[in-house]
């Protein structure tokens, strides 16, 4: 049903009570779509922040429901999304390298606290 849906055709064969959900559905659909628009929310937290629950706290303050659909962590410790390895790029040399450049990061940040203390 939902490819049915998604080619705004029905199936000849089916019912009319069937068909007739579906319009009622794909109605829903169109109308929960242009009511709430999703938006985009930048955060920076330490650890142990919980995002999704930071959301629905926002979602209750302005008096309604929020969710989320999708997450992207950018950050963790010393690791950005730019340290990330590509799947295409999962073999052995690139994740020994990573691991390498990785000690690097960590060996850079407790050289950075000593010099604050």
């Amino acid at each position: 049903m939902p490819e049915i849906m998604k080619q705004g055709e029905l199936d000849e064969e089916m019912d009319d009570e069937t068909k007739q959900q579906l319009k009622e559905q794909q109605s829903l659909i169109n109308t929960y779509q242009n009511l709430y628009k999703p938006f985009g929310l930048q955060t920076y937290c330490g650890g142990g922040t919980y995002i999704r629950s930071l959301v629905r706290d926002i979602g209750r303050d302005l008096g309604t429901y929020a969710t989320m659909i999708s997450l992207v962590r950018t950050k963790q410790g010393p690791f950005e999304l730019e340290h990330c390895l590509d799947k295409e790029d999962w073999n052995a040399d690139k994740i020994y390298e990573c691991i390498r450049a990785s000690e690097k990061l960590f060996l850079d940040e407790e050289e950075e606290e000593e010099e604050e203390s």
